[in-house]
């Protein structure tokens, strides 16, 4: 049985629009505060986002993050 993504998510990942833009901009060496500004948010809902995203990719910080996002495990 496959599951359809949800409205908005990436087929690919599995993230909302705005959870593949956090993680973009993670993927750019941005931090939280700067991520905040660039997307008008608070850095709460940015660290919210990041949450949702390590639980949904199955890792537990932004170095993992990264390596998935990147193809690089470690």
């Amino acid at each position: 049985m496959s599951v359809s993504p949800g409205k908005g998510e990436d087929p690919a990942l599995g993230l909302t629009k705005r959870q593949r833009k956090v993680a973009e901009l993670v993927l750019r060496g941005m931090t939280n505060r700067e991520i905040g500004k660039e997307l008008y948010i608070s850095e709460e809902t940015v660290k919210r986002h990041l949450y949702n995203i390590y639980a949904r990719l199955g890792v537990k910080n932004r170095v993992q993050l990264l390596g998935k996002l990147t193809g690089f495990q470690i």
